[in-house]
């Protein structure tokens, strides 16, 4: 599913039975909000994950592990969603069980009971959504202001059925 804020592959290609992958020239997340990387306006950036986010839901795909460490910027400052190793297709509404993600990151609902009561798999993106807005806000040095903050405590409500979906936050922006 090509999309300008997923990655995508430069190259591929096979030598000595080996398959090799070339990506992108990029500076994690972590770098560019502490400063260490190219830096710039974070606005942006924010608008990329929401855009990045919702064309994954749109195609009935949750990425489940949502986190700084997981976005990358391009030398262009163009944040792109990478590691795709726990996503998962899914409908909406569906149910899905079992303990997914990044400790920290993850919704409440994945960790009740084990993870044995189940979750939705879009409503757990929309946390970890929140978790990184905060994130974003708390470790720039750009701050976005309290908007920013009011949208990541609503997608961090506790109760799933609560949260704003995507394309509210869209339209917040």
């Amino acid at each position: 599913m090509p999309h300008p804020n997923l990655i995508s592959p430069e190259r591929l290609f096979e030598c000595c039975g080996w398959y090799y992958v070339i990506l992108p020239n990029h500076i994690p997340l972590l770098d560019i909000c502490t400063g260490v990387g190219a830096g710039g306006p974070m606005l942006p950036l924010v608008k990329d994950l929401i855009a990045g986010l919702s064309f994954l839901h749109q195609h009935d795909t949750a990425h489940l592990d949502l986190n700084p460490g997981n976005l990358i910027c391009t030398t262009e400052n163009q944040l792109k969603i990478i590691d795709f190793d726990l996503a998962l297709r899914a409908k909406k509404g569906e149910r899905i069980f079992g303990i997914r993600g990044t400790e920290g990151w993850m919704a409440p609902e994945v960790k009740k009971n084990n993870g044995k009561d189940g979750f939705e798999p879009f409503k757990v993106d929309l946390y970890s959504c929140g978790k990184v807005l905060e994130f974003m806000d708390r470790a720039s040095k750009h701050s976005l202001g309290k908007w920013l903050s009011d949208a990541a405590a609503q997608l961090m409500a506790p109760d799933p059925e609560t949260r704003p979906s995507l394309e509210m936050l869209q339209w917040w922006l």
